[in-house]
């Protein structure tokens, strides 16, 4: 049976030379086991470390094929477009040669690629064809900026981070609700203000040095959204992996909510009573106030 060896090639592939070389995760795999193929998952953003493993690879391994297949992933800090990318993996191995023929061992990530790990591992949860799941995490810190080190927040690709739609009046309304309310819903016309008011209300609570969260809501898949939330707990090759939930990832003390809508009732009203109840303060942003949550609403002025 053919051994294929499925990986995406990331910041570390295929090796980083600092003070010393650390091997990245596909080398390390390929050093530990005997593989006849691998399947490299090509993403934009890692597209020379796609090239340059490649290589690695055909010099150091020259009887390992190689194949490579492109991913429509640009930004890996969102949850919908990797999910949405990796959907068709299994389908696409499926094509490569039949179950029956090949024994897949599926490398994951790192975990410091928050989105594209729990996508990948939440997507393998559903799989129907054998696979092993491999995983050599890296305790390094990510290379690509994806998440602002002050400021914990999800999503920064979509953000305004010059909020020229918003008028100087509608800005000192929220700074007066921000400065009075500890938890509120705000009615927000357009997604383009809402995105605005993410970053207005991450700076202005970063001025006062209390660390906000900001979660994108739509951007969480339907299918996935309780476990992003809340977090799960799997076995991988006998090791229990508990991965936390947004909502209890960091020690945030601060919230903000884009889309918040967008959500199922049920998922908005079990947030605001989990908030609540921790006595975490946080801000609702939709297109329309849900009237069935029991905090104040608010709606942004006309101008």
């Amino acid at each position: 049976m053919k051994q294929v060896l499925v990986a995406i090639p990331c910041d570390y592939d295929p090796e980083l030379s600092l003070e010393r070389r650390i091997k990245g995760s596909i080398l390390c795999a390929l050093e530990q086991d005997t593989y006849d193929e691998v399947i490299l998952l090509e993403l934009k953003p890692w597209k020379l470390n796609v090239l340059s493993t490649q290589q690695f690879i055909k010099a150091k391994f020259p009887h390992v094929q190689i194949k490579v297949f492109s991913l429509p992933i640009e930004h890996i800090a969102s949850y919908a477009e990797n999910w949405n990318a990796l959907n068709g993996l299994q389908n696409l191995l499926i094509e490569q040669g039949s179950p029956n023929d090949c024994s897949y061992e599926i490398l994951l990530p790192p975990t410091l690629y928050t989105c594209l790990f729990d996508c990948y591992l939440l997507l393998l949860l559903t799989w129907e064809i054998p696979y092993r799941i491999l995983h050599i995490d890296l305790p390094l810190e990510p290379l690509s900026s994806l998440q602002n080190s002050n400021v914990m927040a999800f999503n920064d690709y979509v953000i305004d981070e010059h909020p020229t739609c918003l008028s100087k009046a509608q800005l000192t309304y929220v700074y007066r609700i921000l400065d009075k309310e500890p938890e509120f819903s705000l009615a927000v016309p357009t997604e383009q203000q809402q995105n605005a008011l993410r970053g207005t209300i991450t700076s202005y609570l970063s001025a006062q040095n209390k660390v906000q969260q900001s979660i994108a809501c739509a951007d969480l898949p339907d299918s996935i959204s309780d476990s992003l939330l809340w977090g799960y707990q799997t076995r991988i090759n006998k090791a229990s992996i508990n991965r936390p939930g947004l909502l209890n990832q960091f020690d945030a003390t601060h919230y903000s909510f884009i889309e918040f809508d967008s959500l199922a009732s049920k998922t908005q009203s079990a947030i605001v009573s989990y908030l609540s109840r921790t006595q975490r303060n946080f801000a609702l942003l939709g297109a329309k106030n849900n009237p069935l949550l029991p905090i104040k609403a608010f709606e942004l002025p006309s101008c």
